[in-house]
């Protein structure tokens, strides 16, 4: 045994060999497996029942986000198969598209399932991703706390805070981006090593590189916890730069410890002599300040694509940006943080009649308790080790930031300004609008400092000579933090879908569906995603996380018709006074074909909120005027209208961009109704042809002036086909030769537009400049 009072020589070069290296390892790693197992057995518990049906259920109440994240498996799988970008599609709001670059993509965990998917399909995929979320989160996190507290059973014990944290265990109501969390502990452990105050030169590159590859691993996952763990960066080199500063810090004094632990594993120095109590100088202590940096800049260089589009987007539009006051409905209530969740498996029996934040703790929101087990740890944790400090802070840091930019204590009172309202205006804050997520940062300071207080109160007993004590306060604490946590049974549904989209799914032709009632209200884009993801033909609606107009079907004939339920309500004409729906019958089914849609499916109330909808009678009798026969499939859940082709192919006319809504010209009454659109500056119609060759044809239409003598334009395609000063509603007929497919014909007014309030017009106080009706083709 090693006498404290004797120097004793130390063969570094010997005791680092490669032989011996490996020894370390395999005894630092032992029993890795038998970790997992655990965490996984704890998982199996915290989702039951889900293991019982794992190919045919899903967890969760959230269906919409649910189905989302179905469809985000799956489109990563398609795009990566088909060698297309994943960031931008055109399978949902076709034939637009949409980008996808501010939507919670989780492209990795696509990558990650993509071998299920290929073999048991996207529900098997989905649960697959849940899983191993929180089995390699599990890891992640007992690797960190081995490493900060060097305890491996309190580690285990205290990793479950953060692992089954109701927090965690609240984002499986359906966003499994929320549910990936399993990159945090493993960045947070390599950025502790780069910046070690041991860690040779070669070791900070080597734990640098790991850490900006698990925060690229995070960006991939999911936009908020990246921001979460630049922020957690920030705070800690800041604590660092406070301790380098302070004189006392110059020299850091090392604890003398056993033979066993005597050498640190990051020292690699030549034999030298330890005398105890020893000091080790280091020659630059800002050594440990340039793995910061180096992070950063790796995960720049590495995301730079992807940052780079999505700053060029956010220079061009706004769509990204939350309603200003969700930050305020989607942060922590204080109480919160201190009441059992209602879903609680041992806390349902708590009444919850005195609390206004019963929807804040139930099961369809972020669920933010903090757990008293957990904080009587650590507090304990903070109080007996130093080296909690700086997690203490940054717990608490977070903590503050996820009540929000005001504080709200069961309710909405009192409403005092918190420190987030300074930043949520902050260029890349502001997009953010869920400020309860900062929670997530605060549950692993929890573990952290947990760890500290078990381990001290298992040592505390081991010494004292009670070693079945020390077992017995472990699993004490751990079923105590299992019955604060768990929440079983977990909701899980059934995933059910039509055996037509399954019938579509075998054939191989590219086409697309048009699906009614259209997505809006209580109907959502979502369940078609997911439906996609089986029969992969291409729809019109959708579903994305940062959500803008589109508005393709309200301007298409044919498509407008079975949307609005309206029929000869807009600026195109088709049929003139006098003639039958026969000539609409062409314009409709030559859009139709143009954009390549097989079948009309109408689909009935599958939910509780879909129910009270009363106009499936109106969109079947729409149907039935372009559509005049019976359906060829129906189930409990869908009708399904076949398409025909067009007699003939015929020219049509969609509403461009720049116009408001189309407004009636004469009384409702009147048997020949007019309508028209005004514009607040260029606007555009679109004529598509979709024969072969050019097409030569004369386009009528009339333009009105909100204020007389203005010079007007027509250019189609870029080039000027009709110039002339208006000055009063004029009738305009000019010959166009139109090019096969889509051109664009653009109307131009000179003059800026005004308010008719600011005229003396009435109390119209939008922005208009001139309109257009009667816009008919020969």
């Amino acid at each position: 045994m090693l006498k404290l009072n004797q120097p004793r020589r130390i063969d570094l070069d010997k005791l680092f060999k490669p032989q011996a290296r490996f020894k370390f390892s395999l005894h630092l790693y032992s029993g890795v497996w038998v970790v997992i197992a655990g965490y996984f057995g704890l998982t199996v518990l915290f989702t039951f029942p889900l293991v019982l049906d794992f190919a045919q259920t899903l967890p969760g109440q959230l269906l919409e986000d649910r189905d989302q994240n179905l469809w985000n498996l799956w489109w990563v799988k398609e795009a990566v198969l088909n060698f297309r970008n994943p960031f931008h599609t055109d399978y949902i709001y076709y034939p637009v598209g949409v980008s996808l670059y501010f939507h919670t993509l989780h492209p990795l965990n696509g990558l990650l399932s993509l071998p299920v998917q290929l073999l048991f399909g996207s529900v098997v995929a989905y649960n697959f991703i849940v899983f191993f979320s929180f089995v390699l989160a599990g890891l992640g996190t007992y690797l960190l706390l081995v490493y900060l507290c060097e305890n491996r059973p309190a580690a285990f014990v205290a990793s479950l805070i953060f692992v089954f944290a109701p927090y965690h265990l609240g984002t499986l109501k359906g966003l499994v981006q929320l549910i990936s969390l399993e990159w945090i502990p493993f960045y947070v452990l390599y950025l502790f090593k780069a910046s070690a105050h041991l860690a040779t030169g070669r070791q900070r590159l080597r734990y640098s590189l790991s850490a900006a590859l698990f925060l690229g691993f995070t960006a991939l996952t999911d936009w908020y916890y990246t921001l979460f763990l630049i922020g957690f960066s920030l705070l800690y080199f800041v604590w660092l730069g406070v301790s380098f500063l302070a004189p006392s810090l110059a020299i850091t004094r090392l604890r003398w410890r056993s033979p066993k632990y005597s050498v640190p594993e990051a020292v690699s120095a030549s034999t030298f002599t330890l005398k105890p109590p020893f000091f080790i100088f280091r020659p630059s202590a800002l050594a440990r300040f340039w793995p910061f940096g180096l992070i950063l800049v790796i995960f720049l260089v590495g995301m730079s694509p992807i940052l780079l589009a999505m700053w060029r987007e956010m220079n061009a539009t706004a769509y990204y940006l939350p309603d200003p006051q969700d930050t305020r409905k989607y942060s922590a209530d204080l109480l919160a943080f201190f009441l059992p969740p209602t879903t609680s498996s041992f806390f349902s029996w708590v009444e919850w009649r005195n609390f206004d934040i019963h929807y804040i703790t139930g099961p369809l929101a972020s669920q933010v308790y903090l757990g008293y087990c957990a904080l009587g740890l650590s507090i304990l944790g903070l109080f007996i080790s130093k080296a909690t400090r700086f997690w203490g802070f940054a717990g608490f840091c977070f903590w503050v930031l996820a009540l929000g930019p005001a504080l709200r204590v069961n309710g909405p009172t009192p409403g005092w300004s918190l420190p987030y309202a300074l930043i949520e205006n902050w260029p890349i804050i502001r997009i953010m609008r869920s400020p309860d997520r900062f929670v997530v940062i605060t549950m692993l300071c929890l573990a952290v400092c947990a760890s500290f207080g078990l381990k001290w109160l298992v040592e505390w007993l081991r010494r004292g000579g009670h070693p079945t004590g020390s077992r017995f306060v472990l699993g004490i604490v751990v079923g105590l933090l299992i019955a604060e946590l768990v929440q079983v049974p977990y909701p899980v549904n059934p995933y059910q879908i039509s055996p037509f989209f399954e019938q579509l799914g075998r054939d191989q032709e590219d086409y697309t569906i048009l699906e009614l009632p259209p997505q809006g209200g209580l109907w959502s884009g979502a369940p078609r995603m997911a439906e996609q993801a089986v029969h992969h033909k291409r729809i019109f609606d959708g579903y994305i996380s940062r959500e803008y107009d589109h508005p393709f079907q309200r301007s298409v004939p044919g498509f407008k018709e079975l949307v609005t339920l309206k029929f000869n309500a807009d600026i195109v004409k088709y049929a003139p006074q006098g003639e039958t729906e026969a000539k609409l019958h062409s314009e409709w089914y030559t859009a139709l074909n143009y954009y390549r849609v097989r079948y009309i499916i109408l689909r009935s109330a599958q939910t509780t909120k879909q129910s009270n909808s009363t106009k499936l009678a109106d969109y079947r009798a729409a149907i039935k005027r372009i559509v005049p026969s019976d359906p060829i499939y129906q189930d409990a859940q869908l009708e399904v209208y076949a398409v025909p082709s067009a007699f003939t192919v015929q020219p049509f006319v969609e509403v461009g961009e720049g116009w408001y809504e189309p407004e009636a010209s004469g009384p409702p009454s009147s048997p020949s109704q007019d309508f028209h659109r005004w514009a607040w500056g260029k606007a555009n119609l679109n004529i598509v042809w979709p024969g072969q060759g050019p097409k030569k044809l004369d386009l009528s239409l009339t333009l009105g002036l909100l204020q007389p003598e203005r010079e007007a334009r027509l250019l189609l395609n870029g080039l000027p086909v009709w110039s002339r000063r208006v000055s009063y509603p004029q009738t305009i007929k000019v010959p166009l030769a139109l090019n096969p497919g889509n051109n664009r014909l653009e109307i131009q007014v000179d003059g800026k537009p005004a308010t008719p309030t600011s005229l003396g017009i009435g109390n119209d106080l939008r922005r208009l400049l001139y309109y257009v009706s009667d816009v008919t083709i020969e």
